[in-house]
């Protein structure tokens, strides 16, 4: 048997056509909205990003910039005051205190030899002027000062002889030395 049909050919073509067109209209539809939906989150990830990367701003600003200078100035005062000591610990080695030099000498000095003047000078020279009851006493204090530590180079300038008033002699002398090379007096 054969089928017959009393449908035109026009609306044949219409109808298998329709459930393509409908199908392309939802799928054009439906990526329209997804679009929409992805732009919306999208954006909305966007603003709740530059609302937290404003945030983090305004605590770097406020709370941590503050904090940073203060953590260069800090470290600014530690370099400085490293440097301070290190200049302190490098003097101390090298310096020479004129009372240590001065105790020393009165260390140095017999007990028959008067001391009359000292004289320290900025090259380190040093000259002793004095009074004694005998040469010996004069040669063992230049002994006792070249043997010191931090004295060299002792020379007797002059040596004079006066009559005392016991009727022996006084001796009157002038020693010059210099301070061992240590840094500064």
């Amino acid at each position: 048997m054969n089928e017959i049909n009393l449908l035109p050919d026009d609306y044949i073509k219409k109808r298998r056509r329709k459930p393509k067109k409908i199908l392309k209209i939802s799928l054009a539809v439906a990526v329209v909205i997804l679009l929409i939906l992805l732009s919306t989150t999208v954006v909305n990830r966007y603003q709740q990003l530059k609302t937290v990367t404003a945030h983090a701003n305004k605590i770097y600003n406020e709370d941590l910039t503050p904090l940073l200078k203060k953590e260069q100035k800090l470290r600014e005062t530690e370099r400085d005051i490293t440097q301070k000591y290190n200049l302190f610990l490098e003097l101390q080695n090298q310096k020479t205190l004129l009372s240590e030099i001065l105790l020393e000498i009165a260390q140095l000095t017999p007990e028959n030899i008067q001391i009359k003047n000292i004289v320290i000078s900025n090259d380190k020279s040093i000259v002793i002027s004095g009074q004694a009851r005998s040469d010996t006493d004069i040669a063992q204090f230049m002994v006792s000062v070249g043997k010191a530590a931090n004295f060299r180079d002792i020379n007797l300038n002059h040596i004079t002889t006066e009559a005392g008033q016991r009727g022996d002699n006084l001796f009157t002398f002038q020693v010059t030395f210099f301070v061992k090379e240590k840094g500064g007096i």
